[in-house]
């Protein structure tokens, strides 16, 4: 039965990036989007992941459903659904066994400090009364990709999963705050967010769950 789960959780993904992620809001996308991340987070759940996993992914797919509409009316309520998320699995990242800080680890952990406070700076124009919001959420992030970078599992693709996912998060923002709604690039951006951020997802669902030895 899970196997079926992800597979229909994955159909979707695919229809959502291929032919509904740079549409206009409607009934239809929304619907395909928070069943694709809903069914990932069904797939975690019955394999018994671990219960911050399920959390952020549930989060992750209530912000789906906010975000899927008119961004300038659902953009707060979608930002505090994936602040949500990203609390979720910073507690997932620092609840599980970490190696010792070595150079490698405090070179990314400051690389990405350092990238998060430049892209805030980047957009701080942009950002109007969400200034603020968008900085405690950048820093969330931040914390969880550097807490990612340090946990000791057998398999990168947590730590990869956890590199795409932040990379969608600059997408979202760049066409959130810097790229016009009517631009060409969107063609690009859509389908790229999309697989950035479900593929992430997905990484950092499959490395735990191969870390419990249920797959």
């Amino acid at each position: 039965m899970p196997i079926y789960i992800l597979s229909a959780s994955i159909i979707l993904s695919v229809i959502y990036g291929a032919l509904l992620c740079y549409r206009p809001p409607s009934v239809l996308k929304t619907v395909v989007k928070v069943a694709a991340t809903g069914l990932l987070t069904f797939w975690v759940y019955a394999l018994g992941g671990p219960i911050w996993l399920v959390t952020a992914l549930a989060f992750g797919t209530i912000g789906d459903g906010f975000m899927s509409g008119h961004p300038k009316r659902w953009l707060l309520p979608g930002l505090l659904a994936f602040f949500a998320g990203h609390l979720a699995y910073l507690a997932l990242f620092m609840t599980t066994p970490h190696t010792p800080i070595n150079i490698a680890t405090l070179a990314i952990a400051c690389a990405v400090f350092a990238f998060s406070a430049g892209f805030v700076a980047f957009l701080w124009t942009s950002l109007a009364e969400m200034r603020w919001p968008v900085v405690a959420y950048t820093g969330v992030i931040a914390l969880m990709g550097a807490t990612a970078a340090r946990l000791d599992m057998e398999t990168s693709f947590v730590a990869i999963g956890a590199a795409l996912f932040i990379l969608s998060d600059v997408l979202v923002a760049l066409e959130t705050f810097k790229i016009d709604a009517d631009a060409r690039i969107r063609k690009i951006t859509g389908p790229l967010l999309w697989a950035l951020y479900y593929g992430g997802q997905l990484l950092i669902a499959y490395g735990f769950l191969l870390g419990l030895q249920v797959l």
